[in-house]
Protein backbone atom coordinates (compact mmCIF):
# COMPACT_ATOMS: atom_id res chain seq x y z
CA UNK A 1 0.00 0.00 0.00
CA UNK A 2 1.27 3.69 -1.03
CA UNK A 3 2.30 5.51 2.03
CA UNK A 4 1.15 9.62 2.57
CA UNK A 5 4.81 10.46 0.93
CA UNK A 6 4.75 8.61 -1.92
CA UNK A 7 1.94 9.59 -3.81
CA UNK A 8 2.96 12.09 -6.52
CA UNK A 9 0.21 15.15 -5.60
CA UNK A 10 1.13 14.99 -1.76
CA UNK A 11 2.98 17.85 -1.12
CA UNK A 12 0.47 20.05 -3.20
CA UNK A 13 -2.10 19.28 -1.06
CA UNK A 14 0.01 19.93 2.16
CA UNK A 15 1.00 22.95 1.68
CA UNK A 16 1.19 24.73 4.52
CA UNK A 17 0.19 22.02 6.76
CA UNK A 18 0.84 21.89 10.31
CA UNK A 19 2.37 18.41 10.87
CA UNK A 20 4.88 19.81 8.44
CA UNK A 21 6.02 22.95 9.57
CA UNK A 22 9.30 21.76 11.25
CA UNK A 23 10.04 19.58 7.80
CA UNK A 24 12.81 22.40 7.25
CA UNK A 25 13.72 20.55 3.85
CA UNK A 26 14.67 16.94 5.93
CA UNK A 27 11.57 15.74 3.75
CA UNK A 28 12.74 15.81 0.35
CA UNK A 29 9.29 17.53 -2.25
CA UNK A 30 8.19 15.67 -4.70
CA UNK A 31 11.24 12.80 -4.12
CA UNK A 32 11.99 9.50 -2.91
CA UNK A 33 13.22 9.11 0.64
CA UNK A 34 17.00 9.20 0.43
CA UNK A 35 18.10 5.66 0.62
CA UNK A 36 19.79 5.82 4.00
CA UNK A 37 16.85 7.33 5.61
CA UNK A 38 14.50 5.03 3.82
CA UNK A 39 16.15 2.26 5.28
CA UNK A 40 16.24 3.80 8.70
CA UNK A 41 12.73 4.09 9.02
CA UNK A 42 11.90 0.83 7.20
CA UNK A 43 13.48 -0.71 10.23
CA UNK A 44 11.37 1.27 12.99
CA UNK A 45 8.53 -1.96 12.66
CA UNK A 46 10.88 -4.27 13.86
CA UNK A 47 12.08 -2.02 16.43
CA UNK A 48 9.04 -2.01 18.44
CA UNK A 49 7.55 -5.83 17.20
CA UNK A 50 5.33 -4.39 14.72
CA UNK A 51 6.54 -6.43 12.03
CA UNK A 52 4.25 -9.38 12.67
CA UNK A 53 0.85 -9.73 13.16
CA UNK A 54 -1.29 -8.73 16.19
CA UNK A 55 -1.79 -10.81 19.06
CA UNK A 56 -3.98 -10.62 20.37
CA UNK A 57 -6.22 -8.81 18.08
CA UNK A 58 -8.17 -6.06 19.13
CA UNK A 59 -11.82 -5.88 19.41
CA UNK A 60 -13.62 -3.97 17.29
CA UNK A 61 -15.54 -0.86 19.20
CA UNK A 62 -16.88 1.99 17.24
CA UNK A 63 -15.76 5.22 19.38
CA UNK A 64 -18.62 7.46 20.63
CA UNK A 65 -19.82 10.66 19.63
CA UNK A 66 -17.19 12.92 21.74
CA UNK A 67 -14.44 11.02 20.48
CA UNK A 68 -15.42 11.29 16.80
CA UNK A 69 -15.34 15.55 17.23
CA UNK A 70 -11.81 15.10 18.70
CA UNK A 71 -10.70 13.33 16.20
CA UNK A 72 -11.69 15.47 13.50
CA UNK A 73 -10.88 18.58 15.29
CA UNK A 74 -7.08 16.86 15.68
CA UNK A 75 -6.98 15.69 11.92
CA UNK A 76 -8.15 19.79 11.19
CA UNK A 77 -5.25 20.90 12.87
CA UNK A 78 -2.65 18.33 11.58
CA UNK A 79 -3.91 17.81 7.94
CA UNK A 80 -4.72 20.15 5.25
CA UNK A 81 -6.56 17.86 3.04
CA UNK A 82 -9.94 16.23 3.30
CA UNK A 83 -8.46 12.47 2.23
CA UNK A 84 -5.51 12.68 4.58
CA UNK A 85 -7.92 14.11 7.48
CA UNK A 86 -10.19 10.84 6.89
CA UNK A 87 -7.20 8.64 6.86
CA UNK A 88 -6.03 9.92 10.17
CA UNK A 89 -9.64 9.60 11.73
CA UNK A 90 -10.12 5.88 10.93
CA UNK A 91 -6.27 4.89 11.92
CA UNK A 92 -7.21 6.94 15.99
CA UNK A 93 -11.20 4.53 14.58
CA UNK A 94 -9.37 1.77 14.86
CA UNK A 95 -7.14 1.99 18.20
CA UNK A 96 -10.11 3.54 20.13
CA UNK A 97 -11.01 0.26 21.16
CA UNK A 98 -7.33 -0.02 23.26
CA UNK A 99 -8.01 2.34 25.94
CA UNK A 100 -11.85 3.38 24.91
CA UNK A 101 -10.18 7.13 25.60
CA UNK A 102 -7.78 9.33 23.63
CA UNK A 103 -4.98 11.63 24.21
CA UNK A 104 -3.65 14.06 21.52
CA UNK A 105 -0.39 12.22 21.81
CA UNK A 106 -1.20 9.45 20.08
CA UNK A 107 -2.74 11.51 17.45
CA UNK A 108 0.72 13.62 17.27
CA UNK A 109 2.25 9.74 16.67
CA UNK A 110 -0.28 8.41 14.36
CA UNK A 111 -0.46 11.23 11.91
CA UNK A 112 3.73 10.73 11.53
CA UNK A 113 3.50 7.42 11.28
CA UNK A 114 0.85 7.89 8.17
CA UNK A 115 3.07 9.66 6.39
CA UNK A 116 5.77 6.92 6.55
CA UNK A 117 3.59 3.84 6.95
CA UNK A 118 0.37 2.35 5.16
CA UNK A 119 -2.20 1.92 7.43
CA UNK A 120 -1.96 -1.13 8.48
CA UNK A 121 1.78 -1.26 9.78
CA UNK A 122 1.12 2.35 11.64
CA UNK A 123 -2.03 0.55 13.45
CA UNK A 124 0.85 -2.02 14.75
CA UNK A 125 3.08 0.02 15.37
CA UNK A 126 0.48 2.20 17.62
CA UNK A 127 -0.72 -1.37 19.41
CA UNK A 128 2.68 -1.80 20.51
CA UNK A 129 3.51 1.42 21.63
CA UNK A 130 0.10 1.43 23.65
CA UNK A 131 0.36 -1.86 24.82
CA UNK A 132 3.50 -3.15 25.70
CA UNK A 133 5.53 -2.92 28.77
CA UNK A 134 8.67 -1.50 27.60
CA UNK A 135 6.41 1.79 26.13
CA UNK A 136 3.66 3.74 26.96
CA UNK A 137 0.88 1.76 28.47
CA UNK A 138 -1.68 3.70 29.74
CA UNK A 139 -0.83 7.05 28.26
CA UNK A 140 -3.40 7.41 25.63
CA UNK A 141 -5.82 8.97 28.81
CA UNK A 142 -7.63 12.29 29.21
CA UNK A 143 -6.03 11.92 32.54
CA UNK A 144 -3.31 9.05 32.37
CA UNK A 145 -1.91 8.58 35.49
CA UNK A 146 0.75 5.82 33.81
CA UNK A 147 2.35 9.70 32.38
CA UNK A 148 2.13 11.17 35.48
CA UNK A 149 4.13 8.45 37.90
CA UNK A 150 6.49 8.90 34.58
CA UNK A 151 6.65 12.37 34.52
CA UNK A 152 7.89 12.54 38.38
CA UNK A 153 10.45 10.27 37.91
CA UNK A 154 11.58 12.49 34.98
CA UNK A 155 11.39 15.55 37.41
CA UNK A 156 13.53 13.84 39.93
CA UNK A 157 16.19 13.15 37.25
CA UNK A 158 15.98 16.49 36.37
CA UNK A 159 16.51 18.04 39.59
CA UNK A 160 19.27 15.63 40.49
CA UNK A 161 21.49 16.32 36.92
CA UNK A 162 19.67 19.65 36.21
CA UNK A 163 19.70 21.23 39.41
CA UNK A 164 19.73 25.13 38.36
CA UNK A 165 16.61 24.70 35.29
CA UNK A 166 14.56 22.36 37.65
CA UNK A 167 14.91 25.24 40.50
CA UNK A 168 14.12 27.80 37.71
CA UNK A 169 11.02 25.49 36.53
CA UNK A 170 9.79 25.14 40.02
CA UNK A 171 9.91 28.76 40.52
CA UNK A 172 7.92 29.47 37.82
CA UNK A 173 5.68 26.90 38.79
CA UNK A 174 5.91 24.50 35.85
CA UNK A 175 5.60 20.54 36.58
CA UNK A 176 6.56 18.14 34.04
CA UNK A 177 3.41 17.03 34.21
CA UNK A 178 2.55 19.96 31.78
CA UNK A 179 5.51 20.79 29.92
CA UNK A 180 6.95 17.20 29.01
CA UNK A 181 3.66 15.61 27.81
CA UNK A 182 4.41 16.83 24.38
CA UNK A 183 8.45 15.00 24.66
CA UNK A 184 6.75 11.59 26.47
CA UNK A 185 3.37 11.41 25.32
CA UNK A 186 3.45 12.50 21.52
CA UNK A 187 7.08 11.88 21.07
CA UNK A 188 8.22 15.51 20.41
CA UNK A 189 6.08 15.58 16.88
CA UNK A 190 5.07 19.37 16.38
CA UNK A 191 8.37 20.38 18.51
CA UNK A 192 11.70 19.08 17.48
CA UNK A 193 12.66 19.57 13.58
CA UNK A 194 12.08 16.62 11.36
CA UNK A 195 16.18 16.09 11.40
CA UNK A 196 16.07 15.85 15.41
CA UNK A 197 12.81 14.36 15.31
CA UNK A 198 13.38 11.09 13.37
CA UNK A 199 16.49 10.51 15.86
CA UNK A 200 14.07 11.13 19.19
CA UNK A 201 11.46 8.61 17.55
CA UNK A 202 13.78 5.96 16.21
CA UNK A 203 15.81 6.04 20.10
CA UNK A 204 12.18 6.07 21.69
CA UNK A 205 11.44 2.86 19.79
CA UNK A 206 14.61 1.32 20.71
CA UNK A 207 14.37 2.54 24.22
CA UNK A 208 11.10 2.46 25.32
CA UNK A 209 10.68 3.55 28.71
CA UNK A 210 14.33 4.80 29.14
CA UNK A 211 13.32 7.43 26.87
CA UNK A 212 13.85 9.17 30.03
CA UNK A 213 17.20 9.54 29.51
CA UNK A 214 16.83 11.50 26.16
CA UNK A 215 14.13 13.77 27.41
CA UNK A 216 16.33 15.06 30.43
CA UNK A 217 18.98 15.86 26.84
CA UNK A 218 16.29 17.62 25.80
CA UNK A 219 16.12 19.68 28.81
CA UNK A 220 19.94 20.53 28.64
CA UNK A 221 19.58 21.10 25.58
CA UNK A 222 17.11 24.26 25.52
CA UNK A 223 18.46 25.18 28.93
CA UNK A 224 20.22 28.24 27.68
CA UNK A 225 17.44 30.71 27.05
CA UNK A 226 15.33 30.29 29.61
CA UNK A 227 18.22 30.18 32.64
CA UNK A 228 18.64 33.75 30.44
CA UNK A 229 15.63 34.96 31.48
CA UNK A 230 15.45 37.58 34.41
CA UNK A 231 14.22 36.12 37.78
CA UNK A 232 11.37 38.58 38.13
CA UNK A 233 9.93 37.31 34.82
CA UNK A 234 10.24 33.65 36.60
CA UNK A 235 6.55 33.58 37.29
CA UNK A 236 4.95 33.65 34.17
CA UNK A 237 5.05 30.36 32.07
CA UNK A 238 8.69 29.71 30.43
CA UNK A 239 8.44 28.37 26.75
CA UNK A 240 11.19 25.54 26.69
CA UNK A 241 10.17 24.21 23.51
CA UNK A 242 12.09 24.85 20.53
CA UNK A 243 10.13 26.41 17.40
CA UNK A 244 10.83 25.44 13.91
CA UNK A 245 14.37 26.99 12.91
CA UNK A 246 14.11 29.82 10.10
CA UNK A 247 15.56 28.40 6.52
CA UNK A 248 19.21 30.14 7.79
CA UNK A 249 19.19 28.03 10.80
CA UNK A 250 18.25 24.59 9.20
CA UNK A 251 20.53 22.59 11.26
CA UNK A 252 18.36 20.69 14.12
CA UNK A 253 20.08 20.13 17.19
CA UNK A 254 21.37 16.55 17.83
CA UNK A 255 20.24 14.86 21.01
CA UNK A 256 23.34 14.04 23.02
CA UNK A 257 23.78 13.77 26.50
CA UNK A 258 27.51 15.08 26.58
CA UNK A 259 26.75 18.29 24.98
CA UNK A 260 25.20 21.76 25.52
CA UNK A 261 23.14 22.48 22.25
CA UNK A 262 21.55 26.29 20.93
CA UNK A 263 18.30 27.04 21.06
CA UNK A 264 18.22 26.72 17.10
CA UNK A 265 15.96 29.87 16.78
CA UNK A 266 18.73 32.01 18.71
CA UNK A 267 16.86 33.79 21.30
CA UNK A 268 14.03 32.78 23.99
CA UNK A 269 10.70 33.68 22.68
CA UNK A 270 8.63 35.78 24.79
CA UNK A 271 6.74 33.98 27.66
CA UNK A 272 2.93 33.40 27.25
CA UNK A 273 0.38 35.59 28.83
CA UNK A 274 -2.13 33.46 30.93
CA UNK A 275 -5.55 35.20 32.07
CA UNK A 276 -7.31 34.31 35.06
CA UNK A 277 -10.48 35.61 36.69
CA UNK A 278 -12.52 34.29 40.02
CA UNK A 279 -15.43 32.88 39.47
CA UNK A 280 -17.53 31.47 42.64
CA UNK A 281 -14.43 31.13 44.94
CA UNK A 282 -13.02 29.03 41.53
CA UNK A 283 -10.53 30.33 38.82
CA UNK A 284 -11.62 30.66 35.55
CA UNK A 285 -8.22 29.76 33.54
CA UNK A 286 -8.24 30.56 29.78
CA UNK A 287 -5.12 29.99 27.62
CA UNK A 288 -4.55 31.87 24.54
CA UNK A 289 -0.88 31.01 22.36
CA UNK A 290 1.24 28.27 23.04
CA UNK A 291 1.30 26.07 26.46
CA UNK A 292 1.13 22.58 27.03
CA UNK A 293 -0.97 20.13 24.75
CA UNK A 294 -3.02 16.93 25.66
CA UNK A 295 -6.33 16.49 26.32
CA UNK A 296 -8.88 13.52 25.30
CA UNK A 297 -12.37 12.26 25.04
CA UNK A 298 -13.29 12.47 28.47
CA UNK A 299 -12.00 13.53 31.45
CA UNK A 300 -12.56 17.10 31.49
CA UNK A 301 -10.62 19.18 34.11
CA UNK A 302 -9.57 16.16 35.62
CA UNK A 303 -7.04 15.90 32.59
CA UNK A 304 -5.36 19.32 33.93
CA UNK A 305 -2.58 18.07 35.17
CA UNK A 306 -1.12 16.19 31.22
CA UNK A 307 -2.90 18.84 29.47
CA UNK A 308 -6.55 19.69 29.08
CA UNK A 309 -7.84 20.23 25.82
CA UNK A 310 -6.95 22.83 22.71
CA UNK A 311 -7.07 25.75 24.18
CA UNK A 312 -10.30 25.55 26.61
CA UNK A 313 -11.62 27.25 29.59
CA UNK A 314 -10.94 24.66 32.64
CA UNK A 315 -11.77 25.48 36.34
CA UNK A 316 -8.36 24.62 37.99
CA UNK A 317 -7.63 25.17 41.78
CA UNK A 318 -4.39 26.60 40.92
CA UNK A 319 -2.40 27.85 37.84
CA UNK A 320 -1.69 25.35 35.20
CA UNK A 321 -0.14 25.62 31.29
CA UNK A 322 -2.34 25.88 28.56
CA UNK A 323 -3.20 23.78 25.71
CA UNK A 324 -3.29 24.18 22.19
CA UNK A 325 -4.31 22.08 18.92
CA UNK A 326 -1.78 19.41 16.95
CA UNK A 327 -1.25 22.79 14.94
CA UNK A 328 0.48 25.30 17.83
CA UNK A 329 -2.42 27.29 17.51
CA UNK A 330 -4.95 26.82 20.67
CA UNK A 331 -7.30 30.01 21.45
CA UNK A 332 -10.24 27.75 20.45
CA UNK A 333 -12.44 26.91 23.77
CA UNK A 334 -13.27 23.43 22.86
CA UNK A 335 -16.29 22.61 25.21
CA UNK A 336 -16.52 19.12 23.38
CA UNK A 337 -13.50 17.90 25.27
CA UNK A 338 -15.75 18.68 28.77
Amino acid sequence: ARTMLRANDFWDKEKGAPLLRRNAEFLPKGEPLPAELADRVAAWPGLCGADAEVDPPLEPSAPDEAADRIFLRDAERTFADEGHRQRMIGLLGRVWPLTKDYHQGLGYIASLLLLLFDEETAFRMLLRIGRDDKYSPGYWHAAPDAYVRDAMVYARLAEEREPEVAALLQQACLVPEAYASKWLIGLCVHVLPFRALFDYVEASLELGRALLEPSRSLLRAFSEPPLGVPRARARLPLPLLPRAPPPHQREAPRLQADRRQPHPGGAAPRPVPVRRRARGGERLVLVAGRGGEGGGARGGAAAGAAGGGGGEARREAAPHPGARGADGGGGERRRDRL
